[in-house]
């Protein structure tokens, strides 16, 4: 049985192929064509088989990552979520009869596929992992994947894909993480978001959009907002992590959303003044800041994005609602001409 490494060795050389073949093609006469295209043919089979072989074969994983590169990132890999509760029935999966939820439709496409499709029209992604979407169910992405099963949580999925991401290379770098129900993200906004991140000296950004931005364009969503000083903000779904910080602070992630529903727990883990600034609405954006860094021991920044779409994920049938009626009024959103 061949290494993994070996594995990715022969993927990365059946690649080189594929683009030689392709090169060939452009040029071909007539009658070299059918040969060509059926050369193609069995390299992409071939291709897809070994990355399912690879993404099958289990991860020795060690914690240590080779430095960061001195040139400037410009390639970014990405992890996306998609996994779910199987001990919950999804109201969004039930009424569409998809068997997660982020296959369902939108713009006549599954709702992961738009996902994938804004990160290649952003032409800032490397590789994508997508962690909790068994391939068999999966649509044709128009790209190499790599799949993890879920892995039953939502930060154990987080940790999976970052464990992924090392994997499949063992260089520290910067890496995109989403989720899978956030269908009007487009190209631009990724860009935008990866570019507002510079110079990358924090360990940890996450997108935010001001409720004010929010409800000028998704009037009725009924987000989730936190209440701070300088405003109130809800998850812009865009996350740019150090992956050997994101392997590090993941246990004290656990624990922090662990003891999101106990109160007395999070006075212990955030301090009775944070949650007392936060209750009387004194809790500043430096705080929380701070209280990332004293409890994930990583630096952070929220990046504020003017993008209302980007904070509108797909959590219940009203929100699928607002999503389809958004795209019913802006024909020019990319989700309408993606094929």
């Amino acid at each position: 049985m061949p290494t993994r490494t070996e594995l990715i060795e022969r993927k990365n050389e059946v690649i080189r192929e594929l683009a030689a073949a392709r090169r060939r093609l452009a040029s071909a006469s007539p009658q070299q064509r059918n040969r060509l295209e059926a050369e193609i043919g069995h390299l992409q089979a071939q291709e897809r088989e070994l990355r399912l072989t690879i993404d099958r074969t289990p991860i020795a994983m060690s914690t240590s990552l080779q430095p960061k590169s001195a040139a400037p990132q410009t390639l970014f890999d990405a992890v996306i979520t998609a996994g779910y509760d199987r001990n919950k029935v999804d109201p969004l999966a039930a009424i569409t009869g998809q068997p997660q939820k982020v296959l369902l439709k939108i713009a006549g496409a599954p709702m992961i596929w738009h996902v994938v499709r804004a990160l290649d029209e952003s032409k800032q992604i490397g590789e994508i992992v997508i962690v909790g979407l068994d391939p068999k169910d999966a649509p044709d992405f128009g790209r190499p994947i790599h799949y993890i099963e879920d892995q039953g949580g939502m930060t154990a999925n987080q940790r999976a894909g970052a464990k992924k991401a090392a994997a499949i290379n063992n260089q520290n770098r910067y890496v995109l993480a989403m989720p899978a129900d956030a269908p009007l993200l487009t190209g631009e906004m990724i860009r935008w978001f990866i570019d507002a991140c510079r110079p990358y000296d924090h360990d940890i950004y996450w997108g935010i959009v001001k409720r004010s931005v929010m409800e000028a364009t998704f009037p009725n969503s009924k987000r989730s907002y936190l209440r701070l000083r300088e405003g109130q903000y809800c998850s812009g779904d865009l996350f740019l992590l150090d992956l050997e910080a994101g392997l590090r602070t993941h246990q004290h992630m656990e624990r922090f959303f662990a003891s999101r529903k106990s109160v007395l727990n999070q006075v212990r883990m955030l301090g009775f003044g944070v949650i007392f600034n936060y209750l009387i609405g004194r809790l500043s954006l430096k705080t929380m800041l701070g209280v990332v860094e004293r409890e994930l021991g990583a630096t952070g920044a929220p990046i504020i994005m003017p993008f209302a779409e980007a904070g509108m994920d797909v959590d219940k049938p009203h929100h699928l609602e607002a999503i389809q009626h958004y795209l019913a009024q802006h024909p020019e959103h990319p989700a309408h001409a993606r094929t």
